[in-house]
């Protein structure tokens, strides 16, 4: 018997070109996904995403997974080689979808021992940029 497929919630954005940054909270913990896209696309966001996997060993923060999919001309859809898929409404429609390719890899964030002191995101290179996306673990 093959285990159910788990969904987590979660926002995607890129401001054009290749690159994308996603967050999520995957069974309680937050995690950012940092993607590089080809060919380049125009700037997109989706803020209902739904992320489908089956174990947490799929969200592979220690290597870049390859995936494909669709973005446009109403909805994203991404799929990871290894597994996972992502699925949402785009904000603002495309004249067109384009068919995608690229690379991801899923950075855990872990918990802030003090909400009242700067969580250090701001420190990390490998997740620069990470400000541009609107979601709720990045606010407040």
């Amino acid at each position: 018997m093959s285990k159910e497929p788990k969904i987590a919630k979660g926002s995607i954005k890129s401001s054009g070109g290749t690159t994308f940054l996603g967050s999520f909270v995957v069974e309680g913990v937050n995690y950012v996904l940092e993607g590089r896209l080809s060919p380049a696309v125009r700037e997109f966001e989706s803020k209902t995403v739904e992320l489908t996997y089956k174990d947490l060993s799929q969200l592979d923060t220690e290597n870049r997974q390859p995936i494909d999919g669709q973005i446009g001309p109403t909805d994203i859809a991404l799929n990871f080689n290894n597994g996972p898929k992502l699925s949402g409404k785009l904000e603002q429609p495309a004249e067109h979808g384009t068919r995608i390719g690229g690379l991801a890899k899923w950075i855990k964030i872990p918990p802030n021992p003090d909400p009242k002191k700067p969580h250090g995101l701001e420190r990390s290179s490998e997740i620069k940029g990470w400000h541009s996306v609107q979601s709720p673990i990045f606010e407040g």
